[in-house]
């Protein structure tokens, strides 16, 4: 925002002269009587865009990064790798598995079934103790091919909020499928 504006919203419009002055001393010439009548107003924006920063400062945020696959740190601890009843047999959960135990993870296979309850994925979470991470894979039976998103949307949110309630701290990871692209102005992957 200029300084100008600033000053006009802040209060600090000479009153003396129809004029507005800049925190360098510099002066605006402008009619009064067009500035006066703007002053509550844009006061009134100005208070509430500051208050809109305070709560912004509050919201949670999702932040994307991407990692550099050559990195030379290795995984540590027991990794839960989700996948969906039936799906083992894929390509996929043999290849991701290896991949962490590569890198020093200790992998570890979990199927859930798509219409597993909340309090029954808290039972089979908290059996399976301290854990470094958690990685969902995106395997689908294809008895669900058919399955709407909105329906694998659910499982996901039932999986983490049992992840909260068996009070697992490690860091969740969604895998998924397909190009896509973390923001704008990016091409797919």
């Amino acid at each position: 925002m200029s300084n100008w504006l600033l000053d006009i919203i802040s209060g600090t419009v000479d009153r003396r002269k129809p004029s507005v002055v800049f925190a360098d001393g510099g002066t605006l010439d402008v009619d009064e009587g067009l500035v006066r009548p703007l002053v509550p107003a844009l006061s009134s924006w100005w208070r509430g865009r500051r208050e809109l920063g305070r709560v912004d400062r509050l919201r949670h945020r999702v932040g994307w990064q991407p990692l550099d696959p050559a990195g030379d740190t290795p995984l540590t601890g027991r990794w839960l790798v989700v996948v969906t009843t039936g799906t083992t047999d894929t390509a996929l959960v043999p290849t991701v598995t290896e991949a962490l135990a590569a890198r020093g993870a200790e992998p570890v296979l979990w199927e859930c079934a798509p219409d597993d309850d909340r309090a029954a994925l808290v039972a089979k979470l908290t059996a399976f103790g301290d854990l470094a991470g958690v990685l969902v894979l995106p395997t689908t039976p294809a008895s669900d091919a058919d399955v709407a998103p909105a329906d694998i949307l659910l499982r996901t949110v039932r999986l983490v909020q049992a992840l909260g309630d068996a009070a697992v701290s490690a860091p969740l990871w969604l895998a998924t499928r397909g190009p896509a692209s973390a923001g704008p102005g990016q091409r797919s992957a």
